[in-house]
């Protein structure tokens, strides 16, 4: 695709970008505000990535202004806290054009800069090809990551899903959150596609974001939905649970946030002589039937591994599997689902 660009967007985009509320013909965004975590909430992410699309389709006097509009509020989005942040803008025929900020430590002047450094460069839409440079450059594998693409859509269906698939293969989840500009609906099932690659993405338009209200939404699903909370329950349903641990979508990693009950827990097999435990392995009901099971047994040995480091004996606790088969709530929210991936510490009578 012969390049262009078109000089009245241009001073379009400068004039936007000034103004405070950008104004995009029939669209607008509010420029948002740095995320507060509500009480108890902490930043669940090591690392989360903006990849924003600047090719040809993007034309700049309407999707490609909507979409740089709808970034530079995002980022300012952005809670505080210690995690990696980078942005890929992508598109052309040349790479060395890319708006490239690989993922640091948070350093917000910097990010809102890259963002407001994002110009429209036409050609065509190598997706595929910013993919594969994240994944090379910026995410790494070994640490829990977020990946936003603000685009329309227009790509190789194929190749793009292809690299969504090997993003997304690691010890550590991949949550891809698409954000769609424009209305092609080819396009959209594209986008939509990505996210359901992996079990904690997200897809919405545009348009669900431009208000304040639906940009926090935005940020507490994307940083705020992998939130540990620590749980002590006594005597629940004719049971009686020493304790509940929380796990991210899709990990059987036991997390720092449950030391203290494990000391505890640990501590009270090795004093009490009659104690036995159920270690009780949950699921939400994301994914399929046989790998929610498999996932909630990793889960049940992991808690088991971590008394047992703590010294106590094989003999007293008992990893058990249930996938998703007894939620304790429905899973058709964020905070119901983080609720059922669990596993229970549970006195065996």
């Amino acid at each position: 695709m012969r390049r262009n660009f078109n000089w009245l967007s241009t001073v379009l985009i400068a004039g936007l970008t000034l103004a405070g509320c950008h104004s995009l013909g029939d669209k607008f965004v509010i420029p948002a505000t740095v995320t507060a975590p509500a009480e108890g909430e902490h930043v669940g992410l090591q690392e989360v990535m903006v990849v924003v699309d600047a090719s040809g389709s993007m034309w700049p006097g309407s999707s490609f202004a909507y979409a740089k509009a709808l970034t530079e509020s995002m980022v300012k989005a952005f809670p505080d806290g210690h995690y990696g942040a980078g942005l890929l803008s992508f598109g052309g025929e040349w790479q060395f054009e890319w708006i490239d900020y690989p993922v640091r430590p948070l350093d917000r002047d910097s990010l809102e800069g890259a963002a407001s450094d994002m110009r429209f460069l036409a050609g065509s839409t190598p997706l595929e090809d910013a993919l594969s440079h994240v994944d090379a450059q910026s995410l790494r594998r070994t640490r829990a990551r977020a990946l936003i693409i603000v685009s329309d859509g227009k790509a190789d269906r194929d190749a793009v899903l292809a690299r969504c698939v090997e993003l997304a293969h690691g010890p550590a989840p991949l949550c891809i959150h698409t954000v769609q500009v424009g209305d092609d609906a080819e396009g959209g099932r594209l986008l939509a596609d990505m996210a359901n690659l992996t079990p904690c993405g997200s897809y919405r338009h545009g348009d669900a974001i431009a208000t304040d209200t639906g940009m926090d939404e935005f940020i507490r699903e994307v940083f705020f939905q992998d939130l540990a909370v620590l749980e002590m329950i006594d005597g629940a349903g004719g049971k009686t649970i020493l304790g509940k641990v929380l796990f991210a979508s899709d990990s059987a990693v036991v997390t720092d946030e449950y030391n203290a009950l494990l000391d505890k827990v640990a501590e009270t097999l090795k004093t009490t002589a009659d104690v036995f435990l159920c270690v009780d392995g949950h699921t939400d009901s994301t994914a399929s039937n046989r790998y929610n099971k498999a996932l909630s047994q990793r889960r049940a040995e992991a808690v088991c591994k971590a008394l047992i480091a703590r010294g106590a004996s094989t003999d007293r606790v008992f990893p058990m599997a249930y996938g998703e088969e007894n939620p304790t709530g429905p899973n058709n929210n964020r905070a119901a689902r983080q609720q059922n991936r669990r596993v229970e510490l549970t006195v065996i009578d």
